[in-house]
């Protein structure tokens, strides 16, 4: 990194040799599985299935539902049904989790006002200072390199080194990956950290391998179904990799699920990409597993893009009818509108 790009200590931040805060002692949410999650309705979890933390710690369910440390060895995804889906939108709604968002000036105010909408509760502490210790007391965070700074990126290192440390699902949206080369090292240095969702489209996904994707900065010209040997090629770095487009592909080791519909007016309003992002981190909190949470957001967003589009074609009023319907997504609008494969 040049000058330009050193922090005010005269340091240039590297998630590589970057040094975790302490561990947070107390159980993650969401990861550390002490209710049944059969009676929340996720069918998909048998006695072989897994949830693995960023530190390689596996959970197995039991034929009763209960939760057991086990051998994070031969860890095979599990499926994803619309009832886990159902049941994820249900916990996120229960527990309201608490989202760190170091996201880009554009989209700070829209990210906030989504994951008020959708059920969570955002906030927004950036600054290197506070980065890391507030990444262990947050349920998720959520890391957008839409317009790094020194700052944001010392913040971003420190923030998902903590939450690794702490056991905490963190979401990497490294927007402009592959078009950009500064911010494609500091995405690249950031996988040091392990998240455990890469969230992009399907430029950055390939630009984040190493592959051409089309980028054009923080636009996409390739197509989702360019991204697919990138995105698997990511799978040694991130539990999950989420390519969006036309459809949603939606990748872990041994599995892949596609999400179909949402409106093409969400590609007409800015920050639509980074309330998924934050919804991903959201949803992974809530979830049993980062696969059930990728795709649960991914799944509530394009919903809500449908109900906003039933009384709008605009994307001025889109974009406020959009929050509205990150509000009306229940049950019934899930189990009628979400489209998986």
């Amino acid at each position: 990194m040049d000058p330009a790009h050193q922090n005010s200590r005269g340091l240039t931040p590297r998630c590589l040799t970057s040094t975790p805060p302490r561990p947070n002692p107390r159980p993650a949410p969401g990861l550390l599985c002490t209710s049944n999650w059969d009676q929340c309705g996720f069918q998909s979890l048998r006695l072989q299935e897994r949830r693995i933390d960023p530190k390689g710690v596996g959970w197995s369910i039991d034929a009763n539902g209960v939760a057991a440390v086990v051998d994070s060895t031969a860890m095979n995804a599990s499926s994803v049904t619309l009832d886990d889906i159902v049941a994820a939108h249900r916990l996120l709604r229960d527990r309201n989790p608490l989202v760190q968002c170091l996201t880009n000036t554009v989209s700070v105010q829209f990210v906030a006002n989504a994951l008020l909408a959708a059920g969570a509760a955002p906030a927004m502490v950036d600054n290197p200072e506070e980065a890391a210790g507030f990444a262990e007391i947050a349920d998720a965070v959520l890391v957008n390199l839409g317009t790094p700074t020194a700052a944001q990126v010392e913040s971003s290192c420190l923030a998902s080194a903590a939450a690794r440390a702490a056991g905490k699902p963190w979401v990497l949206d490294p927007v402009g990956a592959g078009g950009l080369p500064w911010r494609t090292q500091v995405a690249v240095e950031l996988l040091a950290n392990r998240p455990n969702v890469i969230r992009a489209n399907a430029s950055e996904v390939m630009g984040l391998a190493g592959a051409e994707g089309g980028s054009r900065g923080v636009d996409s010209s390739a197509h989702v179904a360019d991204s697919v040997d990138a995105a698997r090629s990511l799978l040694d770095r991130a539990e999950v990799v989420a390519a969006s487009g036309e459809v949603d592909l939606i990748f872990a080791q041994g599995s892949t699920v596609k999400i179909g519909g949402g409106s093409a007016l969400l590609q007409r309003v800015t920050a639509t990409g980074c309330a998924l992002g934050a919804l991903t981190a959201a949803y992974c909190s809530a979830s049993p597993s980062a696969l059930i949470g990728a795709v649960a957001a991914h799944a509530h967003v394009a919903v809500a893009s449908e109900i906003a589009a039933r009384s709008t074609s605009r994307p001025g009023t889109f974009a406020a009818a959009f929050l509205d319907g990150l509000d009306a997504v229940d049950e019934s609008a899930l189990r009628e509108l979400v489209r998986l494969d």
